[in-house]
């Protein structure tokens, strides 16, 4: 395939791993690019790999991609974080041309700025499939394995995710990869904690052994003071033995 990968480190401050590999450009699935009308866009990021991330997945769909307003230009859409399009830039694209899509660029815990209302929005990391549901050139339906996993990103968005965890490398790698998806996440450090928090709380993601109370005993006291409304908890543990498991089902775990 070819590549490279290398390595540096310097005590007190770390190490820098980095890596490139050459691979064919993999065409996007469930678009018909025949069926794809002409559009002028415009990506206004202050991210410059955001920035370059979605140039990329605009450029696929043969469409002009400018990263600035150009003057007497009319455009499409214009994808736009909120820090860069201010309101009077805003009243000027559409009264030029009032048909312009604008989009909001944003993270999930951004709020929506209130000098302007975008007419959608995308959230960040972007994903093709959404991208491409959102400027209507997906003519055919995504391949199941898609299908199936935009689904499930639609299922995460906004889902309250409570993770009790005491090992800050766990707490920061599961954080990440759970706003990613679009949840709202909460970290907590201990097993009296997560019996705290359980209330506000879609799912728990337990670990079994944390300072002052195990994931065990919280899951059977979450579980006492339930009422009607029962919270997902599932168990975070290395322990894969089917004792283990019978002892978090036992529990009250799912």
């Amino acid at each position: 395939m070819g590549g490279d990968l290398s390595a540096s480190s310097e005590i007190g401050k770390g190490s820098v791993f980095s890596g490139w590999i050459i691979a064919d450009q993999s065409e996007f699935r469930g678009i018909d690019r025949a069926a794809i009308p002409h559009h002028t866009v415009a990506v206004l990021e202050r991210n410059q790999p955001s920035q370059e991330a979605l140039v990329r997945l605009l450029d696929s769909f043969h469409w002009t991609v400018d990263t600035e307003l150009i003057e007497g230009r009319t455009y499409d859409w214009v994808f736009a974080e909120g820090s860069c399009l201010d309101p009077s830039a805003l009243v000027g694209i559409k009264s030029t041309s009032p048909e312009t899509q604008v989009i909001l660029l944003r993270n999930l815990a951004d709020p929506i700025p209130a000098t302007w209302l975008p007419d959608g929005e995308l959230l960040k990391p972007m994903r093709w499939y959404e991208l491409a549901v959102l400027v209507g050139v997906v003519v055919q339906p995504p391949q199941k394995a898609i299908q199936d996993d935009f689904q499930t990103v639609q299922k995460l968005l906004g889902l309250r995710v409570l993770v009790a965890e005491d090992t800050l490398v766990n707490q920061v790698f599961a954080q990440a990869l759970l706003e990613e998806w679009g949840c709202l996440v909460q970290i907590v450090g201990t097993g009296g904690e997560a019996v705290q928090h359980a209330s506000s709380a879609d799912v728990i993601l337990m670990d079994l052994k944390m300072p002052d109370m195990g994931g065990l005993e919280a899951t059977r006291l979450i579980r006492a003071a339930e009422t009607n409304r029962r919270v997902r908890i599932v168990a975070i543990t290395a322990n894969v033995s089917n004792e283990d498991r019978t002892a978090c089902i036992n529990a009250g775990m799912d």
